[in-house]
């Protein structure tokens, strides 16, 4: 259930990422989706105020 949840959240902040910076590096989407549930909330936050895509997940 929770690797399910957790693909989920990573699949809607890739295209978010997408959306935002008009793409992303694969080493990017690969770091996306194996970031755990806490991170993938905490890169939700940074988004609304980060203007790379690697602001947003160091």
């Amino acid at each position: 259930m929770q690797q399910g949840m957790q693909q989920g959240e990573a699949a809607i902040f890739s295209r978010l990422m997408k959306s935002k910076f008009g793409g992303i590096s694969a080493s990017m989407e690969a770091k996306i989706s194996t970031a755990d549930c806490d991170t993938l909330l905490l890169w939700s936050d940074r988004i609304l105020t980060a203007s790379t895509a690697e602001e947003v997940c160091h």
